[in-house]
């Protein structure tokens, strides 16, 4: 995937949408809109083109609607990067990369915390970090089971099911452990 492709993905109202259409059946423009509060409808259409002509979504389907063509859009083949093309990635572009991913963080926080009524308790969200000690091989071993936890609830949308963000940052500390 090409820079421009990474920035293309990286804009925080793309990545919504991106995300909008993740572990989902196809969506209409409209069905997007539901997803995306506060997002204007022509807003929507100008970056979903943009993705569109990318090839990172694609029209799944069109049927006539009240004498218009309403579009269905779905994930294309060419989003996400190759693990080869992350690791390729320097310094500078790494850290762009993850600057943009917790921007996009905190503008969903920020949605979440902009809600008439929340309750965080209730809503079970939190955040914290906390050091691990462990060994590389009891690294690599926890690491896999948290994968397998989160692949089992990693499911499509079903009634009286609501939807959730899990976000894991894994990183090594800069510090030697006293």
């Amino acid at each position: 995937m090409s820079t421009s492709q990474v920035d293309l993905i990286l804009h925080p109202l793309r990545l919504r949408i991106i995300e909008s259409l993740v572990n989902s059946e196809p969506l209409t423009p409209q069905e997007m809109l539901k997803r995306l509060p506060g997002v204007a409808q022509a807003t929507l259409y100008r970056h979903l083109k943009l993705l569109t002509d990318a090839g990172i979504t694609t029209v799944a389907g069109e049927h006539p609607v009240r004498g218009v063509v309403e579009r269905t859009y779905t994930l294309g083949a060419s989003i996400g990067q190759t693990p080869q093309e992350m690791l390729n990635a320097g310094r500078e572009d790494q850290f762009r990369y993850f600057a943009r991913f917790v921007a996009v963080l905190l503008g969903q926080y920020g949605e979440y915390l902009s809600r008439d009524k929340f309750d965080l308790v209730a809503d079970g969200v939190g955040y914290r970090q906390a050091p691990i000690y462990s060994t590389d091989e009891e690294f690599k071993e926890l690491v896999g089971k948290l994968a397998a936890v989160l692949m089992e609830a990693y499911q499509r949308p079903r009634e009286g099911r609501k939807r959730r963000w899990v976000t894991t940052i894994i990183m090594p500390a800069t510090e030697a452990a006293p």
